[in-house]
């Protein structure tokens, strides 16, 4: 069995399809591989290709709000709860589901949307706060609460009496209160769902970096050594095969079918060379016709 470089085969076919080209497909000869060379689907025997060292994401740490009540208050928001499992990858966006990275801006929108039940807890730690204050103030102040529009000399007396603190709490609840409501409107989550854009911007030549790593439904192989780890998160890998990972599995009928078809001397190259077709690796640079 013999094998062409990938450019030969490529000056081939465009030859073929009547192309043009200025380089001579006699620069690349064919190459003669013998079958009982170790030199594919072992992962110990591959020529070692060194890891391209690719630049993390441009984006910077995201940037505290000044401001409670802000687009960029709510960003933050979004990204406590829920920036582990996002991504934003050239105006999309990929999310963690738990196996593998998928890409699903639905998902993202819903993450937005939840931004009200974040506030909500807001909401209920500074009605929380407020109370306390109200616990060291006599009975009769405190019936008689400032609601947002009272007067100014009531809340200067509220201010004198409870302190400037009590006073900034109500404010916190009253500005809670009235955000909560203004995050369930679509201009709110539209601006929060297009920060999280450019603040989470993801550089897309870091997925699928590992070229020995294999996703299967129930665990990550690692093609260089068969051990297996549960699905990781920094791994970034974006597909996933259906089929389980059992390293004690047998497939009699399938090396029965293999031997039948290409002869049992062959078989082991068929097999060593599918399982580097398996791999991310380039590094052979063959193919086998």
């Amino acid at each position: 069995m013999t094998t062409r470089t990938d450019f030969r085969h490529a000056f081939t076919l465009a030859r073929e399809l009547g192309w043009r080209c200025t380089a001579a497909p006699e620069d690349f000869p064919i190459v003669p591989i013998p079958l009982t060379v170790e030199s594919t689907c072992n992962g110990a025997a591959l020529a070692p290709r060194p890891q391209v060292d690719v630049p993390a994401s441009a984006a910077s740490p995201v940037p505290a709000a000044t401001r409670k009540w802000t687009d960029q208050a709510n960003a933050n928001r979004v990204i406590a709860h829920f920036g582990a499992d996002m991504l934003a990858v050239e105006h999309d966006f990929y999310c963690w589901s738990g196996t593998h990275w998928v890409r699903d801006t639905t998902r993202v929108h819903r993450y937005v949307m939840q931004l009200s039940s974040i506030i909500a807890q807001e909401v209920e730690a500074a009605r929380a706060k407020v109370e306390a204050y109200e616990k060291d103030v006599s009975e009769s102040v405190r019936l008689n609460r400032p609601a947002k529009s009272a007067h100014l000399k009531l809340r200067a007396a509220w201010e004198e009496m409870a302190g400037k603190e009590y006073v900034q709490a109500l404010r916190d609840l009253e500005g809670a209160e009235a955000w909560q409501q203004q995050c369930e409107m679509r201009t709110r989550q539209d601006a929060v769902f297009l920060t999280l854009q450019k603040v989470l911007d993801f550089d897309s030549l870091r997925l699928n970096t590992h070229r020995n790593l294999f996703n299967a439904a129930n665990c990550t192989v690692d093609m260089r050594t068969g051990e297996a780890h549960a699905p990781r998160r920094e791994d970034y890998l974006t597909s996933i095969a259906p089929t389980r990972f059992d390293p004690t599995a047998q497939c009699p009928r399938w090396e029965q079918f293999v031997r039948e078809v290409v002869g049992a001397e062959t078989a082991p190259f068929v097999q060593r060379w599918l399982g580097y077709s398996a791999t991310g690796e380039t590094s052979e640079q063959k193919l086998v016709l």
